[in-house]
């Protein structure tokens, strides 16, 4: 079954969805679902048995073949076939994951995250309420299958209010499980504990051809909403703040009676109050006043923020390309109610939004700097002389990002053809002055003609050269990942471009499994690149949102029943070529091949892209395809889908390496600093053996000289107790007499003759390496001194044979096995002539 590996197909697969949105009948090549959504049968592509052919057969199907591969001729029809892993076999009456997806609205309140899958949320909510595997196990078991019934529920490719529409799923999920017994207060409870916990708000998003519409409209809302609130709340508590300072002020004015200086602060309480009494008891306030300018200033500043208060309400401006405009699948004004859409005319769409940028951020600017200079003056730091000048040419460049995220965004959504044959120099005209326009660009039919099939025009790649500038590329079949994308991009202080694939149904019966392939396929990999002036250029990118990013191509491991119905795992990348099966436009540059006809000269497409051209000499390049029936064949590709194929891969390559996948500078210093670190190391063991045999050939000379001494000293019958440990290379004579008593002589000698010249087995113990050998072989016979190195600590403990095998195995030859202790012992004549050498 197809592999775990992370896939834009990977959650098609049975295995990993326990329920599907209907009931498959068991019918022959198919998978049998029970109604829980369970396979009760595996089903395995198969590779047919060839079938005998002459070897004349044989030679005129390969001239067509090399003829076809040069030439894309094929008439053969692909009908009926899929590339393996978008077979029926894994993709026929199957959900995706990531749908139902809720998103926040206008009312989301808190820091959580803005854009979940339903079974996210549901993961989430459950493991907070039922932190404990046992607990709500019910629920937790059931999470795919109110995923099932919230897909139903949105058949309609509406989206809902998520409270609502929760509440009749969780109702259903009740129905269908009909939980009895024990079990029912508990699961009452845990579902109660469940709608509780959920939000409150948002809505729940089917898969539709306006999805990336929908999560483009809540991602604007969402990323405004939290900021407005606090700009208003700041912008009131400072109108309140400035006002008090004047009527405080007013209050200090010499020419002011009492009665209205009282009737300011008491105002409000005109009807209820007597003011000429309450003013004889107020005191004197004495104080200085500020000034007629800073007055004015402030009185400015007071009615600036009252006109600016009637702008918090602009939520976007969002200029639509005239034919998606057009397009009655989409309800632009309802789909973005409280946003301006307008539509306009081809070739205009960049002189339009750039122009409305500018008449409306003058506003916002007026609103900024009476902010400003309110907040300076509330604090009474403001200098005239410093902040006149510098809010005399203040402009929206010099606004903070906060205070940008306040404005209204300022959106184009294009056709990325049109916006590439009619628009490009005034686009890159806009992104050069650094307007904060933010740019969707909608690639509606990647299908692509004859001609078009090698020069895919990369968009987000152009786009890429601009200097600071937020440029994203997704699909709403990552719903998660295009929301974050707009909202990062939204909220940059930079000019942002989306490039959005966005498959029409009208086009592709299955648009979900189309944009799923482009992914896959590396036609329309997703990535980001957030260009802020200053950061390193390699931690712009990212594309680990892509299936198996650190891969060339997505790999599957696949079972199968090969040719002698044995079941065997295969390998089944995933490229271009896959994808462009698909599209019937393209079917001349495929010919399937039967199995009689397969021979080394037919090789998988990735293979032959990887060999040279020497390698590649006769060969002809394949993709696995199936059919109705389970059958794997292989399917010959044309010399132009092998260079469409390796265009594909190369823009690939140049995301990764830009994103530090596979970098070509970074692979070669590595190389370069293993070779240097190898060639140091090398260096060093070298040394370390040079010193290790001087030592160990100073301690041979050394025991040599030692062990002669003792016997010199031992057939001359003198005192050995110096000359034992006197080093060899300086030997020095005794001045003790030549010649003993008879009573040293009998003490003596003997004991050095039993320990020099006897055949007891022993070890040149100072020689040791400590290499295990011995003991590994016998412990009992071998043991380490305090220092760790070997002598014989019972030769009874074991057999001549592992002495000599002891002897055998040391790397420095320091154990003796001296003569058999048990003259039984088996193989003695061989064991003797063996040990000889080292006695």
């Amino acid at each position: 079954m197809p592999t775990k590996e992370k896939s834009t197909f990977s959650h098609f697969f049975k295995e990993d969805a326990e329920t599907i949105q209907d009931i498959v009948k068991g019918t022959n090549g198919q998978q049998v679902i029970d109604k829980l959504g369970t396979a009760t049968k595996e089903v395995f592509p198969k590779i047919n048995p060839s079938k005998e052919v002459s070897e004349d057969e044989v030679n005129t199907k390969w001239r067509t073949l090399r003829s076809f591969f040069r030439n894309g001729n094929s008439e053969q029809n692909l009908e009926g076939l899929s590339p393996v892993i978008m077979a029926p076999l894994y993709t026929s009456k199957l959900i995706g994951t990531d749908f139902p997806v809720w998103v926040a609205d206008e009312n989301f309140e808190g820091d959580g995250e803005l854009c979940l899958s339903l079974k996210e949320l549901l993961t989430q909510c459950l493991n907070e309420i039922a932190p404990n595997e046992e607990d709500a196990h019910i629920l937790k078991e059931n999470i795919e299958r109110i995923t099932h019934i919230a897909n139903e529920q949105l058949a309609d490719k509406k989206p809902q209010l998520f409270p609502s529409i929760i509440t009749q799923v969780l109702d259903e999920l009740e129905n269908q499980l009909e939980v009895s017994g024990d079990e029912v207060t508990a699961f009452n409870k845990s579902l109660k504990n469940l709608k509780k916990t959920l939000p409150s708000n948002g809505v729940l998003l089917p898969y539709s051809n306006n999805t990336s519409f929908q999560i483009l409209e809540a991602s604007m809302t969402a990323t405004l909403t939290q900021a407005r609130k606090k700009l208003t709340y700041n912008i009131s508590q400072l109108k309140c703040r400035l006002n008090d300072l004047l009527r405080v002020e007013r209050e200090k004015n010499p020419n002011k009676t009492n009665v209205e200086k009282t009737k300011d602060s008491y105002g409000f309480a005109d009807s209820m109050l007597n003011f000429e009494e309450l003013s004889s008891m107020s005191p004197n306030p004495g104080a200085e006043s500020m000034g007629k300018e800073r007055v004015q200033r402030i009185t400015a500043v007071v009615k600036e923020l009252e006109k600016g208060e009637t702008i918090l309400n602009q939520q976007g401006f969002l200029f639509v390309d005239e034919n998606l405009h057009n397009n009655k699948n989409i309800e632009w004004s309802t789909l973005f109610g409280n946003i301006t859409v307008e539509a306009y005319k081809k070739g205009n769409g960049c002189d339009t939004v750039s122009g409305c940028f500018n008449k409306n951020i003058t506003a916002w600017t007026k609103l900024y700097i009476a902010k400003r200079i309110g907040e300076l003056e509330f604090k009474s730091v403001y200098q005239a002389d410093v902040h006149d000048d510098y809010f005399e040419h203040f402009n929206w460049g010099n606004f903070t990002t906060e205070e940008l995220n306040n404005c209204p965004h300022f959106v184009l959504i294009a056709d990325d053809v049109q916006l590439y044959e009619t628009e490009l120099s005034k686009l890159s005209s806009v992104f050069a002055k650094n307007i904060p326009v933010k740019i969707v660009a909608v690639k509606r039919d990647n299908y692509g003609t004859e001609t078009g099939l090698h020069s895919q025009t990369e968009l987000g790649a152009l786009m890429i050269s601009h200097k600071n500038i937020y440029v994203a590329q997704s699909t709403s079949i990552t719903p998660k990942y295009l929301f974050n994308s707009f909202s990062t991009g939204l909220n940059s202080f930079a000019p942002a471009f989306f490039n959005v694939l966005n498959v029409d149904e009208k086009t592709h019966t299955n648009p979900y499994l189309w944009t799923s392939a482009s992914v896959e396929s590396r036609d329309f990999p997703g990535f980001t690149f957030n260009g802020i002036l200053g950061t390193s250029w390699g931690s712009r990118f990212e594309v680990a949102n892509n299936p198996q990013a650190n891969l060339q191509c997505p790999i599957h491991e696949l079972t199968v029943v090969n040719a002698e119905g044995k079941k065997e795992e295969m390998e089944f990348p995933f490229t271009f070529a896959d994808q462009a099966a698909l599209n019937p436009a393209y079917h001349h540059h495929f010919m399937p091949v039967n199995s009689s006809y397969w021979n080394d000269n037919l090789i998988v497409l990735t293979d032959y892209m990887a060999n040279n051209v020497e390698k590649n000499v006769g060969k002809v390049p394949f993709i696995w395809m199936m059919n109705a029936t389970n059958e794997i064949q292989k399917v010959a590709v044309s010399w132009s889908i092998v260079l469409a194929t390796q265009e594909r891969l190369d823009f690939w390559r140049f995301l990764q390496e830009n994103s530090g996948i596979n970098n070509y500078h970074v692979t070669k210093a590595v190389e370069n600093a293993k070779a240097e670190m190898q060639g140091q190391l090398d260096k060093e063991i070298e040394q370390l053996k040079s010193e290790h045999e001087t030592k160990i050939q100073n301690i041979r000379e050394e025991e040599a000289g030692k062990v002669m001494e003792n016997l010199t000293s031992v057939l001359l019958n003198l005192d050995t107790t110096n000359i034992v440990t006197t080093n060899a290379a300086t030997p020095s004579v005794s001045s003790s007499p030549a010649i003993e008593t008879d009573e040293v002589v009998k003490k003596e000698a003997p004991v050095e003759e039993e320990s020099t010249l006897s055949n007891d087995p022993y070890i040149d113990t100072a020689l040791c390496t400590s290499c295990n050998e011995c003991l590994d072989l016998n412990p009992q016979m071998f043991k380490y001194n305090g220092d760790k190195m070997a002598f014989i600590a019972d030769a009874k403990a074991g057999t001549f044979y592992q002495l000599v095998e002891a002897a055998e195995l040391c790397p420095v030859a320091i154990i003796h096995p001296g003569s058999p202790l048990n003259p039984d012992e088996a193989d003695l004549d061989d064991l003797v002539e063996r040990a000889a050498k080292f006695n």
